[in-house]
């Protein structure tokens, strides 16, 4: 029984921490670190050595811009992430939400968009277009 109620608190932790990100249009907005909102293609992606991260390594992607949302993306020539939690994928759209060095926390809301195989591009789809109405109101 205490392996049970172990496994249930051990769960219900994961649970809780996972949910303290929440992302939506005004968690994106209201947040001054996202300096640059846009979109993107990726074009090439790889991981190279970056000693400033516990884990040494960081994803970067290279990316056609589409469409500017906020801020001068075009002065960015690369995206980085930092951590696991973002999918990367080559030749599609990405919502990409940065600070002004180009790094995306896990928490921004960036990923891939409009991609029918991935559940999550629903949810940040409807983030993208809500977006672009509260920015350009």
């Amino acid at each position: 029984m205490k392996s049970l109620v172990f496994i249930f608190t051990l769960f219900f932790a994961q649970v809780s921490f996972a949910s303290k990100c929440e992302v939506n249009e005004d968690t994106i907005l209201n947040n001054e670190s996202f300096t640059n909102i846009f979109v993107g293609i990726v074009t090439k992606a790889y991981v190279e050595d970056f000693s400033e991260l516990r884990g040494g390594k960081r994803a970067v992607a290279e990316f056609d811009l589409v469409e500017t949302i906020k801020g001068k993306p075009e002065k960015l020539k690369f995206v980085y992430f930092v951590n696991d939690g973002h999918s990367i994928m080559l030749g599609q759209k990405h919502l990409f939400v940065t600070d002004d060095k180009g790094f995306s926390h896990y928490c921004s809301g960036s990923g891939v968009i409009n991609y029918w195989a991935v559940s999550s591009t629903s949810v940040r789809s409807h983030i993208y277009y809500r977006l672009k109405d509260k920015v350009v109101q």
